[in-house]
């Protein structure tokens, strides 16, 4: 899928990565900071040296700011470990929400996941699959076109919540790497479906 992705950049000069880019820079800028859904979902980020960097906290301080002024009932942390001898994504997320007074009662963990496509499944898992509701999903808003494309995928129906304030595409490598990563995501679910491949639509959906 990687290469029919790369293919699709070459023959179409660009545009459809462009296209992609644009689509996540417009859906980072009109997302929201505020829920009405009960339940909220904090993607996890990779950690630096065991520990939640600034991108990271930004995703937690919106979570526990939900909790605290909107009356979320609970706050499901999403990420496993990054090192096999260090702590979980989720578990370093929990003792930041706990450090902002966020009970623990309201914290729940799910630790296997390696990406964000794995994030979302097993959040699905955690849910059940006929959690009919629709779920707040935190993430920084480069992240949020390819979290929201990837769970209407598997059968979730999320509420988009922005971790910054404001709309401030400062990494641009991020945002690049990003787009590159959408691309690949769209054109494989695209590419699944369209061959019938129903090994890789197992994956996806």
């Amino acid at each position: 899928m990687l290469l029919f992705s790369n293919l699709m950049i070459l023959m179409s000069f660009g545009l459809s990565y462009v296209w992609v880019l644009l689509r996540i820079v417009r859906q980072g800028r009109n997302a929201p900071t505020k829920s009405y859904s009960q339940d909220v979902l904090i993607l996890g980020k990779e950690l630096q040296d065991g520990k939640a960097d600034d991108e990271f906290r930004r995703r937690l301080n919106r979570g526990a700011e939900l909790y605290f002024k909107q009356g979320i009932q609970r706050l499901i942390l999403l990420g496993g470990r990054t090192s096999p001898d260090g702590p979980s994504e989720a578990e370093v997320g929990r003792d930041v929400l706990l450090s902002l007074g966020v009970p623990d009662s309201v914290i729940v963990l799910e630790e296997r996941s390696r990406h964000t496509l794995e994030n979302l499944r097993n959040a699905r898992d955690l849910l059940k699959q006929g959690y009919q509701k629709r779920i707040g999903l935190i993430s920084s808003r480069y992240h949020l076109a390819r979290s929201q494309s990837m769970a209407k995928g598997l059968g979730l129906r999320v509420e988009l919540i922005a971790a910054e304030t404001e709309a401030n595409f400062s990494k641009p490598g991020a945002l690049f790497m990003e787009a590159y990563l959408y691309h690949w995501y769209l054109v494989g679910h695209f590419m699944a479906h369209h061959m019938k491949d129903q090994s890789s639509i197992d994956q996806i959906s």
